[in-house]
């Protein structure tokens, strides 16, 4: 599920079940030592939220591509941060057309459309989304076959946002490719994502390769996406209580500490 502070109106992370896109509310460390009092103009600004989740949604089901510039406009006036927007709203509607589609209630046309319109608000997100540099950066790697990239670029947008260097390339690449890229690039933590069960292999492929060549200057790979998330397949074996995506990001940080101790 995703966490929600119900006062900020921030995205906090991903807590259990991780198999669901569902939106959790709660109070974030920085609501909760205020105190529980929320002004009027606060108040305003949730119902403000509210309905500009409602013209998403909207927008995204009529496949007008042309509304996702003033959308991320209107959500940046609000002071939701990107990452807010693509997965504090965006992700929840995913799930959500997933869902329909599953159940028969959208078409295969639709449920394109809708993710069409998504992908052009996330590009729009990307542009205005700084580089960070320094640092051994986290490299995301969709699994070779793989063509949907929207989890692999929101992940980078995320890491961003945590002001983490990360490299994204899509759609997914030859295992030899991606093996090289990795040799040139030295990243910290490699994210290899699958959208399909019969991507594993080559994801295991990867990692199998690149332990073979690096040995122990082998960085930690961390295989997720959706048939990890919804336990279809097994993927990388994140701590208890964890994530894979939480996992990419702890593993990001570990080893940046450890790199800088290397370099005093």
């Amino acid at each position: 599920m995703l966490r929600w502070c119900a006062y900020c109106q921030r995205f906090e992370g991903e807590v259990p079940p991780f198999e669901t896109y569902d939106v959790t509310h709660g109070l974030c460390a920085r609501c909760k030592d205020r105190g529980l009092e929320i002004s009027d103009a606060e108040m305003e600004r949730v119902q403000n939220i509210k309905a500009f989740q409602s013209r998403l949604w909207e927008a995204g089901r009529s496949g007008d591509q042309s509304q996702a510039e003033s959308l991320l406009g209107l959500s940046l006036q609000m002071g939701l941060r990107p990452i807010d927007t693509l997965v504090g709203l965006v992700t929840p509607a995913l799930w959500r057309v997933g869902r329909l589609w599953e159940e028969r209630k959208m078409t295969v046309f639709e449920e394109h459309r809708f993710t069409a319109f998504c992908e052009q608000l996330l590009a729009l997100v990307a542009l205005k989304t700084p580089a960070v540099s320094g640092g051994a950066p986290v490299l995301l790697l969709p699994a070779e076959g793989n063509i949907h990239t929207l989890g692999a670029r929101m992940m980078h947008i995320w890491l961003s946002s945590l002001e983490q260097n990360a490299h994204c390339v899509f759609p997914g690449i030859p295992v030899r490719e991606a093996a090289s890229l990795v040799w040139s690039v030295r990243p910290a933590v490699v994210g290899v994502s699958i959208s399909m069960p019969d991507q594993l292999p080559q994801a295991l492929e990867l990692e199998k390769k690149l332990k073979d060549e690096l040995g122990p200057e082998c960085p930690p790979v961390v295989v997720g996406g959706f048939p990890v998330k919804m336990g279809r397949v097994a993927g990388s074996q994140p701590r208890a209580g964890e994530s894979s995506a939480q996992m990419l990001i702890r593993l990001a940080r570990e080893r940046s500490v450890e790199n800088f101790g290397k370099a005093l």
